[in-house]
């Protein structure tokens, strides 16, 4: 709470010396990037949850509650020193704005075969066995494009907007098990007749109404704080969506004045 009250101040402070200085701001052809700090848009990135069982009778997801694994937090609970995305923003109009923003994060661990131990002629060991490394790979994305209203003050720093946004994003989540060197009890390699290779994956729809206020210093610089009136997210998790252990369930979220967020960027 104390880091969050410093930062709001930092923004005050920067605002009210700004205001000593007038600037036209948000002409036609203007552009904006803006760094955007707050709740982590993403899904749980674990998304280890979303894999099949295939030695199980059933399938599904572990928690009854498939928002367990959304990432949607709580109204409020938002830590406002995470970095979300960066949003590029292009001013059509004087008082129209569109804007854009992206993020990804990839995951890759390459699978590894098991090596057997190698013995010499007189049984000694002359190198030990190597485990095998399954291998994963995990994709995180989410993408959204908005407009916003610029509304005129006096004080041309000053700039504040109301719009909307519409979203989408992904997560997903795939492995692939290699050459094991498993043996039964009588000691014979095991035959794997099961799929090898296991996948899930969750996809949401988005739409807000956002409201905030940028201030713009004489350099360029942009401060800014937004805030959403009202969210509404749909979400859908597949378990094996390619598979005979097909499962999916659907999610819907609605929040009323969420998600703060402190903007940081260069308008030019």
């Amino acid at each position: 709470m104390t880091r969050l009250f410093g930062i709001l101040t930092l923004l005050t402070v920067f605002c009210v010396g700004a205001v000593a200085q007038q600037q036209e701001g948000g002409k036609s052809g203007s552009k904006q990037v803006t760094v955007i700090l707050g709740q982590n848009p993403m899904f749980n990135q674990g998304t280890s949850y979303l894999l099949p069982d295939y030695s199980k009778e059933t399938t599904g997801i572990a928690q009854s509650d498939p928002g367990i694994y959304l990432n949607l937090g709580e109204v409020g609970s938002n830590s406002l020193v995470n970095m979300v995305g960066v949003q590029a923003n292009y001013f059509i109009l004087d008082f129209l704005d569109v804007n854009a923003s992206f993020a990804m994060n990839i995951n890759m661990t390459p699978e590894k075969n098991f090596v057997e131990a190698a013995e010499g002629y007189y049984g000694e060991a002359l190198s030990p066995s190597q485990k095998y490394i399954q291998g994963k790979m995990t994709t995180n994305w989410y993408a959204t494009i908005g407009a916003n209203y610029r509304f005129s003050l006096s004080n041309k720093h000053l700039s504040p907007y109301g719009g909307v946004r519409f979203g989408t994003q992904m997560g997903r989540i795939q492995t692939q098990l290699p050459y094991t060197g498993e043996k039964d009890d009588a000691g014979i390699e095991k035959l794997i007749y099961s799929r090898t290779s296991k996948a899930g994956q969750m996809y949401s729809l988005q739409g807000a109404l956002v409201a905030g206020m940028d201030c713009v210093l004489n350099c360029g610089i942009v401060l800014g704080l937004e805030v959403s009136p009202f969210s509404y997210q749909h979400s859908v998790i597949m378990v094996d969506p390619a598979g005979t252990y097909r499962y999916a369930c659907d999610h819907n979220s609605i929040k009323i004045l969420s998600t703060p967020t402190l903007k940081f960027g260069f308008r030019f």
